[in-house]
Order: structure tokens, then C-alpha cells, then sequence
């Protein structure tokens, strides 16, 4: 029975490395292993019990026995059907499933793995721990999915800045900063945000990068927001932070912060002691 079983694999198999989509391939392999092996099942059953009814009535019952001691892994299998034909998800996107966060790398029948992502990182960097994650989660916890569709994400750096700051001039320097290095991501962001805009209600993208101004009792704060890549994220940050950092120096621009003022209090009250 399993040289037949086999051999029927193989034969799919051949047929399925037609296929030019690795997903595509990648969920199809799964999908006729399983199958097959039900298949296998099934024959077994009936060869040792030659009565239908008998059959009938032992799967009845053996169903009923199994369906509370392994609820946790039929409501796997389920989920796992859910996966495979209505795709909330697929191989090689970003995901967040609960806790859970990271890149989806497999889906077998009970489980599928993510590279992990965040936890004790920053800006969606790898943490290199695999985390394999019952199906059945999808059933119960609300499920992100970071690339299905859009490949790109908006972000921001904010930057505080003293009262006195030129507030207008560095807000247009920032913008032009982050366009240098983003600028790369329109034409490509433009177009599948076209194409989502077509399935999903969503208003229209604004891939320009922009300034949103705000304040507290010590600084004003501009909030540089810009689209980016979705796995260079952290390096599209680093590119435009550095720009910042050098633009500033050379202007003998000012970084406010709490602790800068506070000292420059002090010094001025000591001043006035003396």
C-alpha cells in the first residue's frame, strides 16, 4: 500500500513542479500528502473490517471518543483548511497572530512557524527563534497581516526641536531628507496601493513624505512621516536619521531634550545666586 501511495505522490508530484509559483507549489505537496494518507486510512479500515455498517458505525463512535481529547488538534486540521483555501495568510508574509509575530517560513496541518520578529528587538528585526503556532489560534485571535496585498508601511521619526528653531525651514530640509531616500518606493507603492484600493474601502495613500507639528511645555516635536519598504524599515530609518544628524551639525541646528533644559535652568539660577 505504500509503494502505491508512493508512487501516486511522485506522480503529483511531477505534475506540481509545473507550477511556476513556489507557494503555490509549496501548499500543493502539503495538500495531496494529506490526502493520500486519509486515502491510506480509509483502505486499511476497510480491509480488516469487511462489514460497511460496521465501519460506519466504529467510525461513529471512535469520532465521538476522539473529538474531546483532541479538540485541540481537529480544530488545527480545521483551521488549517480555513489557511489553505481562504489565505488569511501564506508562506514568506508577515503575520502577527495573537503574541505572536514574524515572518510565516511553514504551514503543515497542525501548526505553522514563524522567524520571529520584535520581542527584546526593535523595528521589526529578526530575533532568530522559530515559534510554531497551533492553527487553531487563527480561530480565536485576531490576525495582522503586515504584506498581504502592500508590501510597504508608513512611518515616522520624530524630532524636537527649542521654541526658537526655525520651525518652517527645517520642516521643508526634513521632508526633502526623507524624500532622497525614499522617493525609490513611490512608483511601486503607488501601484499596489491601487490595486487594494480596488478590493478593500481604504482612502487614498500619500506617499510624499510630510511634518506633523506638535508640542509640549519644554519643545516643540516635528513628526516626520514617510513611506518605507516593509522589511527595511529599520534601514530606511537609519538612512534618514543619519542625514538628520549630519544636516543639523552642519547647520549648528539644536536637538532639544528634557534634560538640556533643565540644565540650562540650573546654570541660570545659579548665575543669578552669584
Amino acid at each position: 500500500m505504500s509503494i502505491i501511495s508512493s508512487i501516486i505522490y511522485l506522480i503529483f508530484a511531477r505534475l506540481i513542479e509545473r507550477i511556476s509559483k513556489i507557494k503555490t507549489r509549496y501548499t500543493m505537496r502539503k495538500f495531496i500528502a494529506l490526502v493520500i494518507i486519509l486515502i491510506d486510512f480509509i483502505i486499511v479500515v476497510s480491509i480488516f473490517v469487511r462489514n460497511t455498517s460496521i465501519v460506519i458505525v466504529s467510525a461513529g463512535l471512535f469520532s465521538a471518543g476522539i473529538a474531546f481529547s483532541l479538540r485541540d488538534p481537529i480544530t488545527s486540521l480545521i483551521a488549517w483548511f480555513v489557511i489553505v483555501f481562504l489565505r488569511p495568510f501564506s508562506i514568506g508574509e508577515r503575520i502577527k497572530v495573537g503574541e505572536e509575530e514574524g515572518d510565516v517560513v511553514d504551514i503543515n496541518a497542525f501548526f505553522f512557524t514563524l522567524m520571529e520578529i520584535n520581542q527584546w528587538t526593535s523595528a521589526d528585526l529578526y530575533t532568530g527563534r522559530l515559534v510554531e503556532v497551533p492553527n487553531n489560534q487563527i480561530m480565536t485571535a485576531q490576525i495582522v497581516n503586515f504584506s498581504k496585498g502592500f508590501n510597504y508601511l508608513w512611518d515616522n521619526i520624530d524630532v524636537p526641536l527649542f521654541y526658537s528653531a526655525d520651525i518652517d525651514g527645517i520642516s521643508s530640509m526634513l521632508k526633502e531628507i526623507a524624500k532622497n531616500v525614499t522617493e525609490k518606493y513611490f512608483e511601486k507603492a503607488t501601484k499596489e496601493y491601487t490595486r487594494l484600493k480596488k478590493k478593500y474601502f481604504i482612502e487614498r495613500g500619500i506617499f510624499e513624505p510630510r511634518i506633523f507639528v506638535s508640542f509640549n511645555d519644554n519643545y516643540a516635536i516635528l513628526s516626520l512621516r514617510y513611506i518605507t519598504d516593509l522589511w527595511e524599515r529599520k534601514t530606511t530609518e537609519t538612512a534618514i536619521s543619519t542625514e538628520i544628524l549630519r544636516k543639523f551639525k552642519l547647520k549648528g541646528i539644536e536637538i532639544a531634550s528634557s534634560s538640556i533644559i533643565v540644565s540650562n535652568k540650573s546654570n541660570l539660577e545659579n548665575d543669578r545666586k552669584k
